[in-house]
């Protein structure tokens, strides 16, 4: 881990667990608090029973923060990635697997909370698991 992706990840774990608080505080069923990659399969369920199809609203901004650290701190620790710093794009990790694989966590979340089941986190997944063991 170089310098900055240390940096980076602590700053995302920091932001992801305004996440974890929240849902170990709730009454919500299948909620993801240990950064498995089985937790993401929970995400777009969980944010249907948050919001709907609508999204978070005027909270869309902190939201993308938010739930995009823990994605990221996911992809972070079950793949061979490193956090950089991508400007205006954010936050991005750097994936070493078949190929390497470029992620903007915060985009992925913003593109789920807007669009909806059309950019599922799920989806996401498979696709990346497709590409970065090269099946």
């Amino acid at each position: 881990m170089t310098n900055v992706d240390k940096q980076m990840h602590r700053q995302m774990k920091e932001h992801a667990s305004f996440l974890l608080r929240f849902l170990s505080s709730s009454e919500l069923d299948g909620v993801p608090t240990d950064y498995s990659k089985e937790s993401l399969f929970m995400l777009d369920g969980l944010i249907h029973q948050l919001w709907g199809e609508a999204g978070p609203g005027m909270a869309l901004e902190q939201m993308v923060t938010i739930w995009g650290s823990y994605l990221g701190c996911v992809f972070h620790e079950n793949y061979n990635a490193e956090w950089f710093d991508c400007g205006k794009k954010g936050p991005a990790l750097r994936l070493k697997g078949k190929s390497e694989i470029t992620l903007y966590p915060y985009n992925m979340m913003y593109k789920r909370f807007v669009n909806g089941i059309l950019d599922r986190i799920d989806d996401k997944v498979e696709q990346l698991d497709a590409a970065y063991y090269g099946q």
